[in-house]
């Protein structure tokens, strides 16, 4: 196994007992380390909530990314990368991308911390973790920050935000593309509390997370001599065991996430007779609207419903479809199907993507990045979507039943 350098936040009077613990001094980036087969749990105190840093090798990310986007496209990779979405909506396409390059199989993944934290599990001695990159957040408190802005010569600038003072006092603000001029002193310092600070990214770093195939309950010692379970990892697998595989197992998920597909679709939806053998539904350009063919189960229409509406979101009239192949506009739609489906229990045993390393190739790299990428934004957006309805549909159930639980104890 490859030692890897997992770095510790040690203050300078505890130097000699991280020392006398095994740590080892890094000259180049100035910091304590342990390797990823000593025994972590005695140095926890000083892994810090950042993760496991390695300093100084994101642009070594960058490229592992860009080598690795024209290896996706085959048809085993491809669908690892539709996996790793669907368990990771909420990650950016940089990261998904490097989970996929480096543990296809990840199911969930944390930091060592936050394991241990959180869930009352351990990373396990010697398991080698996911590289991925961690916002950096500006967070400097405000009367310094106004400070350095004051003291600045020319410009301040934090992330993407640009602060010049005026010879009036008034400060001059730029924010991407966006300029405001004539803001005063108290406007300035309400904007940099309330919208940069612990907010603005800075930089990027890469940082180590693991999944939960690499770690393990933490046991706690009674003073009998047994050991007892952390309570938070008892908590944790139970509820994992309780989790149906798929969503066949739960008939009412299924109606709510037909209710929440077709409240967030926003266009008409109909169901009628569709006479042509193998086509279950289609989205009209001409009257903006959606057609299921009638009689089709609820997973099927579901699923139906779902693959339409991103035609309907990514391929309307008013986008730049016409640009994108046929075969590149099913691709993104029966992608995001794929995630959204996936994220919600269907059963996808009969789903194959062999036909995807025939569409990528001779395409350039950008042009295969930017499917991905499209591929995980709109998934992630309708996840989103999604479990907003389904929350919804939740609390109205829970205010029904007290409704009725008030009039029952009325009458």
């Amino acid at each position: 196994m490859n030692q890897e350098k997992i770095y510790l936040k040690v203050p300078y009077k505890e130097k000699e007992q991280v020392k006398k613990l095994g740590a080892k001094w890094d000259s180049k980036s100035k910091l304590w380390f342990i390797t990823n087969e000593q025994d972590s749990t005695l140095f926890s105190k000083w892994i810090t909530e950042d993760e496991v840093i390695v300093p100084d090798k994101t642009e070594e990310l960058i490229k592992q990314l860009e080598q690795g986007v024209q290896e996706v496209f085959t048809s085993g990779s491809f669908q690892n990368y539709l996996n790793v979405c669907s368990k990771f909506h909420q990650y950016s396409f940089l990261n998904v991308m490097l989970i996929v390059l480096q543990n296809p199989d990840a199911g969930m993944v944390k930091g060592y911390r936050a394991w241990q934290d959180d869930l009352g599990m351990k990373v396990r001695k010697g398991e080698k973790g996911i590289r991925i990159l961690a916002p950096m957040f500006y967070t400097t408190p405000i009367e310094q920050t106004m400070e350095r802005i004051d003291n600045a010569k020319t410009m301040f600038t934090i992330g993407n935000i640009q602060i010049i003072k005026n010879a009036d006092s008034s400060y001059k603000l730029r924010v991407g593309s966006k300029v405001v001029e004539g803001i005063t002193r108290e406007k300035l310092k309400k904007f940099m509390q309330e919208d940069v600070i612990g907010k603005e990214i800075i930089r990027f770093q890469d940082v180590y997370v693991f999944d939960i195939s690499q770690v393990e309950p933490i046991y706690i010692q009674q003073k009998e001599g047994d050991k007892k379970i952390h309570p938070k990892a008892k908590a944790f697998l139970e509820a994992i065991l309780k989790k149906p595989k798929t969503i066949e197992a739960d008939s009412q998920l299924v109606k709510k996430l037909y209710q929440a597909v077709w409240k967030i679709c926003r266009i008409p939806i109909k169901e009628k007779e569709i006479k042509e053998a193998g086509l279950l539904g289609y989205y009209s350009r001409e009257t903006d609207d959606i057609t299921i063919k009638k009689g089709l189960n609820q997973i099927d229409k579901t699923r139906v419903l779902i693959h339409e509406m991103v035609h309907a979101r990514l391929h309307n009239p008013n986008t730049n479809y016409k640009e994108k192949t046929r075969n590149t506009r099913e691709i993104e739609a029966e992608s995001v199907t794929y995630i959204v489906s996936k994220k919600y229990g269907f059963d996808l045993a009969d789903v194959s993507f062999d036909y995807i390393a025939g569409w990528s190739k001779n395409k350039e790299v950008k042009d295969l990045q930017e499917v991905l990428h499209t591929i995980r934004k709109e998934s992630q957006s309708i996840i989103k979507e999604i479990d907003k309805e389904i929350y919804k549909q939740q609390i109205l159930e829970v205010t029904v039943e007290q409704e009725n639980e008030w009039e029952i104890e009325a009458g």
